[in-house]
């Protein structure tokens, strides 16, 4: 029989911080309880490749001389898990955004070509004009 203090939780769908925090405290609160669902779970201590929840839960429940300790290095090296985690995110991001500029780069180099010899045909094409016009004004100056 869970503690009175749980009895408003147990028909729940859905917690939150709040009533997770009230199921904490009434669980941390009463060594019967805790000893009785401890009973319910894997008796033996838990092994490597165990979920990291699991190992925590099971330090909650039977509190081995140390469990703090070992929960606390728990917690610290899945905030490690989560920041490595994080950082490959970010790392996968910038490398998807570094091939998203040079592809625009290489757009961007593709049309300067284009321009470039657009700029090269048009100075030609001046330089022709030019030419004719030269031609031209001798003539007149000519006659």
């Amino acid at each position: 029989m869970p503690p009175r203090v749980l009895h408003p939780y147990l028909r729940f769908d859905r917690v939150n911080a709040r009533v997770l925090r009230a199921v904490l405290d009434a669980v941390d609160g009463d060594d019967g309880f805790r000893g009785r669902v401890a009973e319910l779970v894997d008796p033996e201590e838990p092994t490597v490749g165990t979920e990291a929840a699991e190992v925590a839960a099971w330090w909650f429940l039977r509190r081995p001389e140390g469990w703090e300790q070992e929960l606390d290095g728990l917690l610290a090296a899945q905030e490690e898990l989560d920041q490595a985690d994080a950082d490959t995110a970010d790392g996968r991001r910038a490398a998807e955004r570094l091939a998203q500029v040079e592809a625009a780069l290489a757009e961007a180099r593709d049309e300067q070509a284009g321009l470039a010899q657009r700029l090269a045909v048009a100075d030609e094409e001046l330089d022709q004009e030019r030419a004719r016009r030269r031609d031209a004004e001798a003539r007149l100056d000519a006659e």
